[in-house]
């Protein structure tokens, strides 16, 4: 396997699909609102021509759709760190201020995704690869056994 191969294999498609889609379908709400609101402003404002609000919401639309790639690599690794910090621990806590920390967290990790996503992509490729060892060992070990 070449090394573009692994890193393919082991961090691009390292999470689960299930994961992935969750977070950016999740991820997708406030920039669809966000875009929804400029249609509004920038197609019911005469000062504004329609060619140039049609380039600012798609210009918005490709940056968002950048970031919502991005954005579920960089929440696989701020849960990591997170959970690595954390460890087993159980916080006990006020459901609004919970509420408040999860959107400020999300907005935090999806306007800095391009910058977090690669440290989730590192951190995927590293485990994806330990697990990858570990399960060819396992296979060898088996082998051997049966025979």
């Amino acid at each position: 396997m070449s090394v573009w191969q692994q890193i393919v294999a082991f961090a691009f498609k390292g999470l689960q699909p299930s994961y992935y889609w969750r977070h950016f379908v999740l991820g997708s709400i406030v920039p669809i609102i966000i875009v929804g609101l400029n249609a509004y402003v920038g197609f019911t404002n005469p000062e504004i021509s329609t060619g140039t609000a049609i380039i600012g919401i798609l210009s918005y639309i490709a940056g968002a759709l950048f970031l919502l790639i991005l954005y579920p690599f960089s929440r696989f690794a701020y849960e990591s760190i997170v959970d690595f910090i954390m460890g087993n621990n159980v916080i006990i806590s006020n459901g609004l201020l919970f509420l408040t920390y999860k959107y400020i967290s999300y907005a935090i990790l999806l306007c800095f995704s391009f910058v977090i996503a690669p440290i989730g992509m590192i951190i995927l490729f590293f485990y994806n690869k330990h697990q990858f060892k570990l399960a060819q060992e396992q296979a060898v070990q088996t082998t051997e056994q049966n025979q």
